[in-house]
């Protein structure tokens, strides 16, 4: 997502090649996916309280992400048929390169304890 705007502006290219902080952040979450280092924090204490949270785009996760560490119980509801929010239906295709197979780990937050509710598709009154 991040156009890594520094890249471009680093001083390290007057003389060599600057630095690619974009593709290697991204190697190292990928190899510590791949690896299984990477795992859900869950919280220690739950408080009991339930949190419901509209929408399984960047800041809806992270925010339910975050409640769900802090111990609330979070049910996340989504209208749109997939997830993604306006990184996927705000931003135009010609844009944003987008990566042609399924989106990356989908089922990242249901380690946390985090539930999802999607719309369900209602049949036509008669």
């Amino acid at each position: 997502m991040c156009p890594a705007p520094c890249e471009s502006a680093c001083v390290l290219s007057i003389n060599d090649q600057p630095v690619t902080i974009k593709a290697i952040e991204k190697e190292i979450i990928d190899h510590g996916w791949e690896h299984g280092w990477v795992t859900p924090l869950r919280p220690s204490v739950h408080t009991g309280k339930r949190v419901g949270r509209g929408g399984l785009g960047p800041a809806g996760m992270a925010a339910a992400q975050q409640l769900t560490r802090a111990g609330h119980d979070v049910v996340v509801y989504e209208r749109d048929d997939r997830p993604g929010g306006l990184v996927r239906y705000g931003i135009p295709d010609f844009k944003m390169t987008r990566p042609s197979g399924p989106p990356g780990r989908p089922d990242a937050g249901r380690g946390h304890g985090l539930r999802v509710r999607r719309r369900r598709r209602r049949r036509p009154v008669r």
